[in-house]
């Protein structure tokens, strides 16, 4: 709940007021606010979407008494997110989304025009999400195999939990929960895993706002990691980089989109990672649980069986 509380200062007085009088229950459920303009104003819980009243009840039918979101509400919720220096946050603009801190992001929907290489006309932004980052405490007992450290992919559906149960893998790893303190170099793209690079493990180190194929790079030039966490690989220079560094004596600890293991199998990047047998373990998160959820975990040689 104090997670949910502490986005809502983020938003338009009037949304605010709405969504503090949301009762403590669907708070605490909460993974997304959504305000698109002049539509319902909802919230996305881990057991489906909710509309907020203006007296801030929440029902699962879009009710005629909704509180219907403003054009001027989505753009205060931006200028209050960049802390009303628009400039001072031009890359994280220009790429969708803004840091919000402590594991949160707000993702923008919209056009968004550059002047002098600046954001421009935030009339253009017609919708945001607010995703609420959360650390929770889980068994990660899955990383390991007869005592020996695994590369392990975390595969699901957005939403799922993925960065989440990223933050908590490298929490335990980097703070002696398994009776030693592995040396963990985190690259957070997006500021999301550990937003400001903020740590509470004695041995890990947060690489912010860097394309992950520099930061694995990076990670290994510059911090001898032991693990090399990294959320949400897709892409080729992604898959590269970490193909490169095999050999090293580093394991990795990655997420990808996917909610099931033929999905997986669909994608040209991953195919390059598995062909070269990366990962020892796949951690599959259950979409329709609480975020992190475990719903199968297979071995890397139950995965060369399955099907295409």
């Amino acid at each position: 709940m104090q997670a949910f509380n502490g986005v809502c200062r983020y938003l338009h007085k009037q949304t605010e007021t709405v969504l503090q009088n949301v009762e403590k229950e669907i708070k605490m459920k909460t993974m997304e606010i959504v305000l698109r303009a002049q539509t319902a104003l909802y919230l996305v819980c881990t057991d489906g979407t909710y509309f907020v009243t203006p007296q801030g009840k929440c029902v699962q039918n879009c009710p005629s008494d909704m509180h219907v979101v403003s054009f001027t509400e989505v753009r205060e919720a931006v200028l209050r997110a960049c802390g009303f220096s628009v400039y001072a946050h031009r890359n994280e603009l220009m790429n969708g989304y803004i840091s919000l801190g402590n594991g949160c992001r707000m993702a923008i929907i919209g056009t968004l025009g550059t002047m002098h290489g600046a954001p421009a006309d935030l009339s253009a932004i017609t919708a945001v999400r607010i995703r609420i980052g959360r650390l929770i405490k889980a068994d990660t007992d899955f990383l390991f195999d007869s005592d020996m450290l695994c590369s392990v992919l975390l595969a699901g559906p957005p939403a799922s939990g993925k960065t989440t149960m990223l933050r908590c893998i490298a929490e335990n790893l980097a703070g002696g929960t398994y009776g030693r303190y592995y040396r963990v170099s985190v690259v957070d793209e997006r500021n999301e895993i550990f937003p400001d690079g903020l740590i509470r493990s004695p041995c890990a180190d947060v690489l912010s706002g860097i394309k992950k194929e520099k930061g694995i790079n990076a990670a290994l030039r510059l911090c001898a990691p032991q693990v090399i966490v990294c959320d949400e690989i897709g892409t080729f220079a992604e898959a590269a980089a970490i193909l490169d560094s095999l050999n090293s004596g580093v394991k990795f600890i990655c997420s990808m989109h996917a909610a099931v293991r033929e999905e997986l199998f669909r994608r040209d990047c991953f195919i390059r990672l598995y062909e070269k047998q990366v990962f020892d373990r796949f951690i599959f998160l259950d979409p329709h649980s609480s975020p992190g959820r475990i719903a199968e975990i297979v071995d890397k040689t139950e995965m060369i069986h399955c099907g295409i």
